[in-house]
């Protein structure tokens, strides 16, 4: 990314975080006719995870990031898998239709069983195999196709990304995280295909050395805009598939 400021100026600043410390939704939280795309960040051993949830405006024709998190560990411990699972069901209780949630690789294969045996959608989505996800995401935000705001977590994971030698990864800084900006490039990657959208190719430049990361041009900019493709009028609405019953019974229901 050219500029951290381009970043924190294309966040919409009339937008707070809709999550409160305690783990309950903020009263303004809630859905619109939309299909929304959620994506899991999952952490190995006891690093934090990151959390996404996406839909598609058809009004403004752009994408919107409706739930952007990063999950801490509690201290000596992991972050429960369970409480993540019941984040997903408060959603859908709350009326958001989620279409589908996709995780990484790590640690998500109880994850995914357990939200497809109630009818949930999954797919498993590697953004760091190759850097498309992450270039989608650039695309989306210097063009100003995302309607985001502003997250900490996310304005710091996107500064510490750079592109590796050969153009073929993209990373963090050392001693930086990606779990947040990870998890919003697969959710709009999902969101963008599934919704019938079209991605332009942003241009990303390698460094030459893999621990350095890209220089900052305050006045940095992507020319041109990305074509969006509405979907097609008049498709029919799937039947709602989810099963929401009961939590396990030693659960409180307190997503985190």
């Amino acid at each position: 990314y050219p500029s951290i400021h381009a970043i924190e100026s294309a966040c919409n600043s009339g937008r707070k975080h809709p999550l409160r410390n305690d783990g309950t939704f903020e009263d303004f939280f809630k859905p619109v006719w939309a299909n929304y795309h959620l994506r899991f960040d999952l952490a190995a051993s006891r690093d934090a995870a990151g959390l996404a949830m996406v839909h598609y405006d058809r009004e403004s024709n752009r994408l919107v990031a409706d739930l952007l998190h990063e999950i801490q560990p509690p201290k000596h411990g992991e972050i429960r898998l369970q409480a993540l699972e019941n984040l997903v069901y408060s959603l859908i209780a709350r009326g958001f239709r989620i279409v589908k949630v996709s995780f990484d690789q790590a640690h998500s294969s109880q994850f995914r069983q357990n939200l497809e045996a109630r009818g949930i959608r999954c797919e498993k989505l590697s953004v760091d195999r190759t850097t498309e996800a992450h270039e989608t995401l650039f695309g989306l935000i210097h063009s100003g196709d995302l309607d985001f705001y502003y997250h900490p977590a996310l304005v710091n994971n996107l500064d510490s990304l750079y592109l590796l030698p050969g153009g073929k990864k993209i990373d963090h800084a050392p001693g930086a995280a990606k779990d947040v900006s990870d998890a919003l490039a697969g959710a709009c990657v999902t969101a963008i295909r599934d919704e019938g959208f079209e991605r332009g190719e942003p241009e990303i430049v390698p460094l030459e050395d893999e621990e350095e990361k890209p220089s900052r041009d305050v006045d940095g900019k992507i020319d041109g805009r990305r074509l969006l493709v509405a979907p097609k009028a008049g498709e029919k609405e799937e039947e709602d598939p989810y099963d929401l019953t009961a939590l396990d019974e030693d659960d409180d229901g307190t997503p985190f």
